[in-house]
């Protein structure tokens, strides 16, 4: 779709209006026209990036390698800091208000601004990614291979999945599924029955992240430095 991202174009968020945001590891936010692919850059300088997600109110949060949680708005570039100490920030999911990471230390935080971050699972492998939903959330384990949920009340993580190759990146469908990108594939499955099922290959794409749009359609960030669009991924 466009080529323009940068080197190293990491997670992928959409805000519903026809615009796509991606955070690079060169510290930039950038901002992707899903109509005619052109790109600007929304904020720099906000460290080595990773995660990131949308809270639907015009602002952005976003998680460096370094630890730092940050927030920024999608017009102006404004930014604050929300949380720091939280360990390589791989995954960022807003939800009900809060702001959960994904941390390299095998844990999931929990933050608010003006609040005292919260750790709300530990014991994890390495969470490359995260979907939070109410209650609950479904965490990518790199290290053992493994897509779960996780109660974000007691901690307790129930393992929907267990047979792919290094689950790095999940999204929920509108049908309810989740859908997680290991080995080059997207796989589907029920959180409820545990059934799985293999949604797409990809045969030529290095992919790193990837996000569901309402119609089903998947956006898929590359190490070559392109926004992909996948049709009817979850239809």
């Amino acid at each position: 779709m466009t080529g323009a991202l940068g080197s190293s174009p990491v997670s992928v968020a959409l805000d519903g209006r026809g615009s796509a945001y991606v955070t690079v590891m060169s510290g930039e936010l950038r901002r992707v026209d899903l109509a005619g692919g052109s790109t600007s850059t929304v904020a720099a300088g906000l460290g080595n990036l990773r995660g990131l997600d949308l809270d639907g109110q015009g602002s952005a949060y976003v998680g460096s390698f370094e630890g730092v949680l940050q927030k920024a708005d999608l017009l102006t570039g404004a930014r604050e800091e929300i949380a720091r100490g939280l360990g390589p920030v791989h995954g960022v999911s807003v939800a009900g208000g809060r702001v959960y990471v994904a941390s390299g230390d095998g844990s999931i935080y929990k933050a608010e601004k003006g609040q005292q971050t919260e750790r709300v699972v530990t014991g994890l492998g390495l969470p490359l990614d995260l979907v939070a939903d109410g209650d609950s959330a479904y965490v990518a384990d790199v290290i053992r291979g493994t897509v779960g949920k996780v109660d974000l009340a007691d901690g307790s993580v129930t393992t929907l999945d267990s047979g792919a190759y290094e689950p790095q990146s999940l999204s929920r469908g509108a049908d309810g599924a989740v859908y997680f990108l290991a080995g080059g594939e997207f796989h589907r499955v029920d959180p409820v029955t545990g059934r799985k099922t293999t949604a797409a290959r990809l045969t030529s794409l290095s992919a790193y992240d990837f996000t569901l749009a309402a119609n089903g359609d998947a956006y898929v960030t590359s190490s070559d430095g392109s926004l992909w669009r996948l049709n009817g991924l979850a239809r």
